[in-house]
């Protein structure tokens, strides 16, 4: 009979330590899983980094386009003013 417990009990922990590498393996998968996300993310947010700081300089060029643009317009305008008859 002590024999048969044995077995049994033997049987239970091979089932346990399979159970248990079984769970290390998910586990390993999803940490893996994981670390490419990480990696994914890490150059997505360098890119949109880049993209922002191009976005930002484009932004300053336009502003000062557009100033110029404006003190053209008014320059016209006071030109346009003075031609005016009084």
């Amino acid at each position: 009979m002590g024999g048969a417990l044995y077995s049994d009990r033997l049987k239970l922990w091979s089932i346990r330590r399979a159970m248990n590498l079984n769970d290390l393996t998910k586990i390993e998968g999803a940490i893996d899983g994981l670390l490419q996300q990480i990696q994914q993310l890490q150059l997505e947010n360098q890119a949109l980094r880049h993209n922002q700081a191009n976005l930002i300089d484009e932004r300053g060029r336009l502003i000062e386009k557009n100033e110029r643009a404006r003190q053209r317009v008014e320059a016209i305008i006071q030109r346009l003013k003075a031609m005016e008859p009084a």
